[in-house]
């Protein structure tokens, strides 16, 4: 996945998974959006943003 450039790093985007999150529940497959805070932490990171 990494050659294809689909994941360019580990670090999940917020956004990304907003969009992808809203997909899901498009699709009827979530009856709720989480939020990405609800699915990551992803505090270990601060220091490489």
């Amino acid at each position: 996945m990494t050659g294809s450039a689909v994941w360019e790093t580990v670090a999940i985007d917020p956004a990304g998974s907003d969009r992808w999150m809203r997909m899901l529940a498009e699709s009827a497959m979530l009856t709720r959006i989480p939020g990405y805070g609800e699915l990551a932490d992803d505090s270990f990171m601060k220091a490489y943003r």
